[in-house]
């Protein structure tokens, strides 16, 4: 005769795993939508050829250490209303080119060719919120990463909706 398992109460570790699994994919998962919702809106978004008025370098924390990156300024023109802008997207406001020094972020801003359409005077088209111009982005849409955060959470909730509907027939057989 074989010895019975005992049956799967709420409070086991099992529920324990699928109940964090759950919430840390909800958490994920609205994160993301919250990175996403304006990225997308912002798809839609009528544009309007600005001129790069300055540049500022910034410091970030990157991967445990401190990193600089080129941010720009921007000024363009909507409905005989002059608007500034310093955005580059919905994720960030710098460039998305890291560099280890605010020297060497300063030299590649100057003279890497990357950095060529981002020159003060330089023209380029700049996407505004009709319902306010003051929230403006270089580079419409979403990114990558409000994608992935959406994702993972998405798929750790069917991970742990799928286990749970698992753990849920076997108590329910025993």
């Amino acid at each position: 005769m074989r010895p019975e398992k005992p049956a799967l109460s709420p409070g086991s570790a099992p529920w324990f795993v699928i109940g964090t699994l759950g919430i840390g994919g909800l958490a994920l998962l609205a994160i993301g939508t919250w990175l996403l919702i304006p990225a997308l809106s912002s798809a839609s978004w009528p544009s309007v050829q600005g001129v790069i008025t300055g540049h500022r370098i910034e410091s970030v924390y990157l991967n445990k250490s401190m990193n600089y990156k080129v941010g720009v300024a921007y000024a363009f023109e909507v409905g005989h209303t002059r608007h500034t802008g310093h955005a580059f997207s919905h994720m960030t406001d710098p460039l998305p080119m890291a560099h280890s020094s605010r020297e060497a972020a300063e030299a590649a801003y100057t003279s890497d060719p990357r950095f060529r359409n981002w020159q003060a005077g330089e023209e380029v088209p700049v996407f505004y919120n009709p319902q306010d111009p003051e929230d403006s982005v270089l580079q419409k849409g979403a990114a990558s990463l409000a994608w992935a955060l959406s994702l993972l959470g998405a798929g750790l909730l069917l991970v742990a909706a799928w286990e749970g509907r698992k753990l849920r027939r076997r108590a329910a057989i025993s």
